[in-house]
């Protein structure tokens, strides 16, 4: 197969399905990161997308169109979905994700990193999930969770990370960052529980918090910052144009409907979708 395959959840691609690439390609080499570019929304069931094998230069997920991309308001075009105990489960590999939704309609995380060790980049994405946490376990290196959008419904949304230009939306009597290392830069944080945003244990730079917790922006008002009042409810993640979090460089998407930029480089050339 190509190394930059089409997934088409319609069954007109190289693969009908991210678990079928997935199971393909782990063990292809190019000479450089192998590419599966996501047309659909493909709904896994009870199954998990797991990103094992061998990967020799790393895999990489990102909408084939990226006027489909997730642009701040919540769409089911590019990505994936399941009631499994993870939706999309990284065995510690190289990867990619941008631009894409993953969620957990069930009882489980949508994105876990089980294993020490590879490279995460988590960007311009949005990891829902209805009670548990949307993202746990980061890796040491890459660039960690950045652009993106987590959000859980009724839990912490995330657990052990590192966090640029991010909006982050959770509903805890806990306080968000349990865990292990938990950095945030750029980023707000949204507790609709009695929570702090922040545990004391964060690394900050340059955020902001629904709350007393965050090192810039204290106690924001959602209906100031963001296009609608009650984002996690209406799947409309953006911010208002010069907003506090706007003039002060925080949160995601910040941008209107037309998707974003998708740009990839493959072994020979590259592309921009």
């Amino acid at each position: 197969m190509p190394q930059n395959a089409i997934i088409r959840a319609n069954g007109t691609g190289d693969y009908t399905s991210i678990i079928a690439w997935e199971a393909a390609e782990q063990s292809s080499d190019y000479g450089s990161i192998t590419i599966g570019r996501v047309d659909g929304f493909f709904d896994s069931g009870s199954s998990q997308t797991i990103i094992s094998g061998t990967w020799t230069n790393g895999a990489r997920l990102e909408p084939f169109d990226s006027a489909d991309a997730f642009d701040g308001t919540e769409r089911l075009l590019c990505g994936l979905t399941s009631t499994a105990g993870i939706t999309l489960r990284n065995t510690g590999k190289d990867v990619e994700f941008e631009g894409l939704e993953v969620y957990n309609t069930g009882t489980g995380r949508s994105y876990q990193n089980t294993t020490s060790g590879g490279s995460l980049s988590f960007s311009f994405s949005l990891a829902k999930c209805l009670s548990n946490e949307a993202v746990r376990g980061s890796t040491t290196t890459g660039a960690g969770y950045v652009d993106s959008v987590i959000v859980s419904v009724s839990s912490n949304p995330h657990r052990d990370g590192v966090f640029n230009r991010c909006s982050i939306f959770g509903n805890t009597a806990s306080s968000f960052g349990s865990g292990g290392a938990n950095t945030a830069s750029n980023t707000v944080s949204i507790n609709g529980g009695s929570g702090d945003c922040y545990r004391g244990t964060v690394t900050q730079s340059n955020n902001a918090a629904s709350d007393a917790t965050a090192d810039t922006l204290d106690n924001i008002v959602i209906a100031d910052n963001f296009v609608d009042a009650t984002p996690v409810a209406s799947g409309d993640y953006r911010i208002k144009a010069a907003s506090p979090l706007d003039t002060n460089g925080i949160g995601a998407f910040i941008q209107g409907g037309s998707g974003i930029s998708i740009t990839g480089a493959t072994a020979n050339s590259s592309y921009s979708a």
